[in-house]
């Protein structure tokens, strides 16, 4: 394998003309450019320190030219570092126009980037390549190094005119979205929307899985969406135990321990496996990191089709951070970030704090481990047993930033795992 040039991974042409056209228009273009590269990204130490001097003038509200910036630079004792008034006077000359100065600093930044994952790339291979250390921790390592290097995302810029041309396109097409299946969510939240993350808490037992799988069921029956089911308590089978039994309305313990069925409930489980055997449905049970999650849905988006990416539960996710606060208050804009991202539905489910647990959460959406939770959820879902008849499902939408909030009840069904829908009780 060959080394990567070094003269590849800089460009000195680019970062002078950058400097250049700072200078070229007084700064105006400055604050475009700090959009997408910093001090840091720079090759050269001389253009490195040209950079900062730009910034600190700004700061300052100074002028920028090439006489205010050789000043600074010989105030600080750095002017000879950084090439002397010849060499601060010829960067003029180094960029035909101010207007490309952005390109130039994509440039700059590219170069950057590749400089970083060289050596991070480096750095792993000399930590894999050390006898002492686990895979695990040089593997946790290696993520968070790669983790860290600032790619930059391209950014639209959107007009008040083009965001009405969307809309207008977005109302004329249709409601996207799926049907929410259930009588207390198509009231409240309408649809099952791209881009949103909707999070569903309640206390332990509750029956928080168990209503996911039957969400996911009502769903195939009406469809086939893409839907990925990323489960870090129940494994793939007992998921899809509860799937064959809610669809085919068959007790689970009767298709576990192959007892024998009537004729038509035979035939109700056959069109059950079937339904699932050509679902566009996705199912782990051995993937706990954030990252790798992320990573899988992906590529499922990219090569199947994704509308719903499930999450049982939360806070068994593994992140940085050495508390559940940390790793929830990190955990949770990525969650959103993902949905929006990949254009599909995040459905978290997830644990509940001690406070909402004892009723002592006074109306807040108690989500176990940090406000972030519900801060970023689009739709926050609030499970709990209804308190004068427990085989009802008291379903709470607390939080929805696109509609109504209210609740509405299901009944248990458990031989099915199934929920019938239940008028309202007040």
């Amino acid at each position: 394998m060959k080394n990567a040039d070094p003269l590849s991974l800089h460009s000195i042409e680019a970062e002078h003309a950058v400097l250049g056209a700072v200078l070229l228009d007084s700064g105006k273009c400055l604050n475009s450019i700090r959009e997408i590269i910093g001090e840091h990204d720079f090759y050269s130490s001389s253009s490195r320190l040209i950079f900062i001097t730009f910034l600190n003038l700004t700061e300052e509200s100074i002028p920028i030219d090439s006489l205010t910036v050789a000043s600074r630079l010989q105030d600080d004792g750095t002017l000879k570092s950084a090439g002397g008034h010849v060499f601060i006077a010829a960067l003029l000359d180094s960029c035909p126009s101010s207007a490309n100065a952005t390109h130039y600093a994509k440039i700059v930044k590219e170069k950057s980037v590749r400089r970083a994952i060289i050596a991070g790339a480096k750095d792993v291979s000399e930590a894999a390549s050390e006898r002492g250390g686990s895979t695990e921790d040089i593997t946790k390592a290696a993520i968070k190094k790669f983790q860290s290097i600032d790619i930059p995302r391209p950014v639209t810029t959107s007009t008040s005119a083009d965001v009405l041309l969307d809309l207008e396109r977005n109302i004329d097409a249709g409601v996207t979205g799926l049907d929410p299946c259930y009588e207390v969510l198509g009231r409240t939240v309408r649809r099952i929307a791209p881009g949103r993350l909707y999070v569903a808490g309640g206390y332990t037992s509750v029956g928080k899985s168990f209503w996911a799988g039957d969400l996911i069921s009502r769903l195939y029956r009406q469809g086939n969406p893409g839907i990925a089911v990323f489960s870090t308590e129940m494994s793939t089978q007992q998921y899809m135990l509860r799937f064959l039994s809610n669809d085919s309305e068959i007790p689970s313990y009767c298709i576990e321990d192959n007892l024998p069925l009537q004729i038509h409930q035979y035939n109700r489980l056959i069109a059950a496996k079937d339904r699932f055997r050509a679902a566009n449905l996705y199912l782990y049970d051995n993937l706990y990191r954030y990252g790798d999650i992320e990573k899988t849905a992906t590529k499922l988006k990219a090569k199947n089709g994704l509308d719903i990416v499930v999450i049982d539960y939360v806070q068994n996710l593994w992140v940085d951070g050495s508390s559940i606060y940390e790793r929830m208050a990190k955990i949770a804009p990525q969650l959103l970030v993902m949905a929006k991202e990949m254009e599909v539905t995040v459905i978290v489910l997830s644990q509940v704090s001690n406070e909402a647990a004892k009723g002592e959460a006074n109306g807040i959406i108690g989500f176990k481990g940090a406000g972030e939770i519900a801060a970023a959820a689009d739709v926050a879902i609030w499970l709990e047993r209804y308190k004068n008849d427990t085989n009802l499902l008291k379903v709470t939408v607390r939080k929805n930033r696109h509609g109504r909030v209210g609740h509405g009840y299901l009944r248990y069904a458990p031989d099915y795992t199934r929920l019938l829908d239940e008028d309202d009780r007040g």
